[in-house]
């Protein structure tokens, strides 16, 4: 009970520290994880990482850092020093795990032929814009209008901005609803989840013959970022549209995926 008590502190800690909400609900989890784990220990240093040991032996080094950022947020809520290391993640030469345009196409054009508008609509939008599934899960028919959305995340505020042949799609489909409505609802009316999107958009991959590793929302912002450059070198501007404090994240995407150097390595080798 007094576990329970101190997380539903914690979340009002985040709230209050004006947390997004999949922030709220991602270190809660990884909290929840920390004490089912420790269950009756101290929260010590000594314990936290030996659950990041722990963590290590079935997550990748990016949820392991992921989750030891919560609790670091979670000690500071509770006054305690932690100063645990973060996994050092093994150096990438290459993107992989993103959508292809083909594959990416596919998808698109088999929801149109099925009558599924609206998914194909949410699926270009997280494309053609780059945003993350938990923004485009804020949008409303008033930013459709002004074909730009103000977005905020750790004290900082970017401009979402919805090129025109996006907009004019987006604006038909949703042109029912009220000028302060979501966008993103279920069957039922309700606002969809970060859950939601994610269980269709294996159900959609399944269904039009995209493969299981590339079937998750943030390949659509990889994709969004390699096609961006590919059109457009500016890799400040490109930071900027992303949200990221430094072109440094941006990079990666000027690197290609294995496939490609494959490729390349092939075209290149003649000799």
């Amino acid at each position: 009970m007094e576990i329970q008590h101190d997380m539903d502190a914690f979340r009002e800690y985040l709230i209050d520290s004006e947390a997004a909400d999949a922030t709220v609900s991602s270190y809660m989890a990884a909290v929840a994880s920390y004490h089912a784990f420790a269950g009756a220990d101290e929260l010590c240093k000594a314990t936290i990482v030996r659950w990041k040991h722990h963590l290590s032996r079935s997550r990748s080094a990016a949820t392991v850092n992921q989750r030891l950022c919560a609790m670091r947020k979670y000690c500071s809520f509770r006054g305690i020093v932690c100063d645990v290391k973060s996994v050092k993640r093994q150096h990438t030469h290459s993107i992989d795990n993103v959508i292809t345009a083909d594959q990416y196409r596919r998808l698109i054009d088999g929801l149109v032929e099925d009558g599924n508008i609206r998914w194909a609509i949410y699926y270009r939008m997280l494309a053609m814009t780059g945003m993350r599934v938990s923004e485009l899960l804020l949008v409303r028919r008033s930013d459709l209008d002004r074909g730009r959305m103000d977005v905020y995340s750790k004290g900082k505020q970017r401009t979402i901005i919805f090129p025109r042949r996006l907009s004019e799609d987006v604006i038909s489909v949703f042109d029912n609803l009220a000028h302060d409505d979501l966008i993103c609802r279920n069957a039922h009316g309700k606002p969809m989840t970060d859950g939601g999107i994610r269980k269709m958009l294996r159900v959609h991959a399944q269904r039009y013959g995209i493969p299981a590793e590339n079937a998750h929302p943030h390949s659509f912002r990889h994709l969004f970022a390699i096609n961006f450059l590919q059109n457009n070198n500016n890799l400040s501007l490109l930071a900027d549209i992303l949200g990221h404090s430094s072109v440094t994240t941006t990079s990666i995407y000027l690197r290609l995926s294995q496939a490609q150097q494959q490729a390349a390595m092939d075209a290149a080798v003649t000799w």
